[in-house]
């Protein structure tokens, strides 16, 4: 497949946030101890393909993509942290990769291809209707650093999950512990786990 060519040469700002993204799906490569463009999970071909697509091509993609977003009337310093931003996101995704000891290669690709959506969404200013649509796991895991100029579409996310997954959103209290949402959630989980709550 061909990928999209860079519109505007990379930044010298930004190439060291690239630069951290390559080493982690270098990381990913030589995880089997072999440097060869290919993520090796299991005697299972699909698995391997589905890793390697995601974690390798399709991030590639994705920098493409960070680099060639319109400015959206943003100066070019404002657009230089902007991007940055969602680069940093990439890269803390990539690193929940290589730090993850048990890889479900379906849930890598549906991580990888929701922080592609997140972050045209948050480009186009369409953070909110994003969540709406998309209040899952995915957007939970990519949002940390995407959602944090994104309060009210933040806390809809962490309502919503705390409803439907109230043990997982508990054991992540300390994420939006000082945040003004967390009554809620821990309020709808007292109705489910009334003594972890006490």
């Amino acid at each position: 497949m061909i990928l999209i060519p860079l519109v505007h040469e990379i930044p010298r700002q930004r190439q060291y946030f690239h630069d951290l993204i390559d080493k982690e799906q270098t990381k990913a490569d030589y995880s089997d101890g072999v440097r060869d463009n290919a993520i090796y999970y299991s005697e299972d071909t699909l698995l391997s393909y589905i890793l390697t697509k995601a974690i390798l091509k399709d991030v590639d993609r994705i920098q493409i993509m960070i680099e060639n977003m319109p400015t959206n009337g943003r100066e070019a310093g404002e657009d230089n942290q902007v991007k940055i931003g969602y680069l940093k996101a990439v890269w803390e995704m990539l690193r929940q990769y290589n730090a993850d000891n048990k890889v479900d290669p379906y849930f890598y690709k549906k991580l990888v291809a929701n922080i592609r959506d997140l972050l045209v969404a948050v480009n186009e200013n369409k953070v909110m209707d994003f969540v709406k649509t998309n209040s899952n796991i995915y957007t939970l895991s990519n949002g940390k650093l995407l959602l944090e100029n994104h309060q009210d579409a933040r806390a809809y996310l962490y309502i919503e999950l705390g409803k439907e997954h109230p043990i997982m959103m508990i054991k992540r209290l300390n994420e939006y512990a000082n945040d003004t949402f967390a009554d809620d959630i821990i309020s709808d989980a007292a109705h489910v786990l009334p003594s972890v709550i006490f």
